[in-house]
This record gives C-alpha cells, sequence and structure tokens, in this order.
C-alpha cells in the first residue's frame, strides 16, 4: 500500500478535466499521465493540469508501472473493455456508471476484480462520483492509505 496514488487517465474530456481537478486536491494523490486519441483535447488536459506524461495510446499508459490507478473516461461503451483491460495490467479502476452495458461484460470485469482486491489485488470502483469527491458532498471517497484508500 503506497501514502501516494499515482494515477493515470484514459480519455481527455470535460469528466477527466473534473476529475484531474478533484484529485489536485488532495495531498495524497497526483495525476500523473494521461491518453486520449485526439491529440489536441489530451495536450489540452495536460497543459490544464499539469500532468507531466502524455500517451498516444493505451497499452503504453497501463504498461507505465509508476502508475497505480487508472480513471477510466471514455464513452459508456468503452468502459468494460478499458476496465479489463486496467485491471488485468495490475492496476486499480475507477470509473464511472454504467461499468457495463450487459450481465456478460460485467461479469467479465468483476472476474478480472477479485473480491480480495482491497487487502493487495486490484480494485473496480465504478459510481456516480468519482475517485476524489468530497465525501461531504456526496457518494465521493477521500483518497487516503489510512481508511483504506490503495
Amino acid at each position: 500500500m503506497t501514502d501516494h496514488v499515482r494515477l493515470g487517465v484514459i480519455g481527455a474530456g470535460a469528466i477527466s478535466s473534473s476529475c484531474c481537478a478533484a484529485v489536485a486536491k488532495h495531498d495524497q494523490a497526483t495525476v500523473v499521465a494521461a491518453f486520449d486519441l485526439d491529440p489536441g483535447r489530451l495536450s489540452d488536459l495536460c497543459q490544464t493540469h499539469g500532468i507531466e506524461t502524455q500517451y498516444d495510446n493505451a497499452e503504453a499508459l497501463l504498461a507505465n508501472t509508476d502508475i497505480d490507478a487508472v480513471y477510466v473516461a471514455v464513452p459508456n461503451k468503452f468502459h468494460a473493455p478499458y476496465a479489463r483491460s486496467v485491471l488485468d495490467a495490475g492496476k486499480h479502476c475507477i470509473l464511472d456508471k454504467p461499468f457495463a452495458l450487459n450481465l456478460e461484460q460485467a461479469s467479465e470485469v468483476a472476474a478480472d476484480a477479485p473480491l480480495s482486491s482491497w487487502v493487495g489485488g486490484n480494485a473496480l470502483v465504478a459510481g456516480e462520483y468519482f475517485i476524489g469527491s468530497d465525501p461531504g458532498e456526496g457518494n465521493g471517497t477521500a483518497l487516503s492509505a489510512e481508511d483504506g484508500g490503495f
């Protein structure tokens, strides 16, 4: 378990910018890398939020051993495939709902995130609010290694 979560972001749309701004409010997390298919959108996200590393493919981001967790911020139809890739890369996966489009996809994703994930394996965090939200503002989870964070 680490004291500081190093986060990668897949997708550089508006929701990614919100996530990066929320993560920046925490001293226990940093967005260190991002990927998007659109180079201009990727550059804008990285410049706005001080993200040092840009990738032109998701595989390279997932291969970065300095990344602990990945926030998946892509259209819904790509949630499950990216979630599986993130978990298969040995990283924690954070994404908004729906995390899958059907029961088959959900079962496949769940199989990649074992129930023992909170004690050392890969975690899948799916919900309406992304990690880094203020717990007083809804269902968000503050980043903290002390209270069961990554």
